[in-house]
């Protein structure tokens, strides 16, 4: 298997995605594009990453997982812009690293999975259009989301650190709306998600 690093871009220098590819890529495979939690504090690349894109390589999936801005660096949206990116790369690359660009999957995990169902539910945002001009419509949009105990709605009792990571101050009632997925479901724009 080779493993590879991938600078996304310069303006968003946080956002690298590590491949774990096959030495065979000359299949059309479906692709997962990995998002390890850590409540916006941190990336929980081992666990949550790379054990888990392993695991999916070793059934034939073509995996990347995503390391994306946190801290002070992770106010809302831009970690939503670098998963976006992520998946534009994926998909523009798809010949190159044996993946099928209709079935590229977002997965995440805890503060990941609400990154992963942010993409899942916000990529077609104007924020997110205006931020990546380049990038063509729908580009950004997953086949469909795996969520693993993901943080998907604003509770002060057991998610204050991830959203104030996320918003960079305090929650207030207009950004956890808007971070709050539950709320931005449709079925226009949602993705299928398991």
């Amino acid at each position: 298997m080779e493993i590879k690093k991938i600078t996304l871009s310069e303006k968003y220098p946080n956002a690298i995605l590590t491949a774990f590819l096959p030495y065979s890529r000359n299949t059309n495979s479906d692709g997962i594009l990995i998002c390890p939690g850590g409540g916006y504090e941190n990336v929980c690349d081992g666990h949550e990453g790379e054990n888990v894109a392993v695991a999916f390589a070793a059934r034939g999936f073509r995996t990347f997982v995503l390391n994306y801005s946190v801290k002070k660096d992770a106010k809302f949206p831009t970690p939503l812009i670098e998963a976006s990116l992520a998946m534009a790369y994926i998909k523009k690359n798809a010949k190159e690293y044996g993946v099928n660009p209709e079935r590229v999957f977002v997965m995440g995990f805890s503060a990941g999975g609400h990154l992963a169902a942010s993409l899942g539910t916000l990529w077609h945002k104007d924020y997110v259009k205006s931020a990546l001009p380049e990038m063509s419509y729908g580009e950004n949009r997953p086949f469909g989301m795996i969520l693993s105990y993901p943080v998907l709605s604003y509770f002060p009792e057991t998610h204050i650190g991830t959203f104030r990571n996320a918003v960079g101050d305090e929650p207030n009632e207009e950004n956890t709306k808007e971070m709050s997925l539950d709320l931005h479901v449709d079925g226009e724009h949602t993705v299928p998600a398991f």
